[in-house]
């Protein structure tokens, strides 16, 4: 996630301390003003999105070549036990005056299958640390820069 670059010590990548509480603006703002809804990389639904281009975060380089068809290796970290699930999604970027819309390009694209789970669900159930995934990319996408959302969907 662009908000977490700088941990891997990416290149002018700009520090985000709170990278691991992309919540959408937190509880309260969630289900006030954002009516239940989340922007596309974590941020809040309404207002400045630091997460999208041409957010704060957003300015580190692409990072990996894939192939369409092929496994992606994916590293997730949690700090806590929130019990629920993850999923990914992925999108193709455009940038400029066709700038995409990236929730609607997220809400209606499938999620990826997990390799581990045979599904495009993983359940991290009481494990804290790193969560190592494959995830296989779909064999009909082709972008130049993709973007890939990570979900979690927590039980609490």
């Amino acid at each position: 996630m662009r908000s977490s670059y700088w941990r891997e010590g990416v290149a002018d990548a700009s520090v985000n301390d709170y990278d691991e509480q992309l919540n959408c603006g937190g509880f309260e703002y969630m289900w006030g003003p954002g009516k239940g809804q989340c922007g596309a990389c974590g941020d809040r639904v309404f207002g400045i999105k630091e997460n999208e281009y041409p957010g704060k975060y957003s300015n580190a380089p692409a990072q990996r070549a894939y192939r369409s068809g092929k496994e992606i290796n994916v590293t997730v970290y949690t700090s806590g036990n929130l019990l629920g699930y993850f999923f990914f999604r992925i999108c193709p970027f455009r940038d400029g005056p066709n700038l995409l819309d990236l929730d609607t390009c997220f809400t209606s694209r499938s999620p990826l299958v997990i390799n581990e789970t045979g599904s495009t669900r993983y359940y991290p159930g009481s494990l804290k640390g790193f969560h190592d995934l494959h995830l296989i990319i779909p064999a009909n996408l082709s972008c130049q820069h993709c973007i890939l959302q990570w979900n979690y969907i927590t039980g609490k």
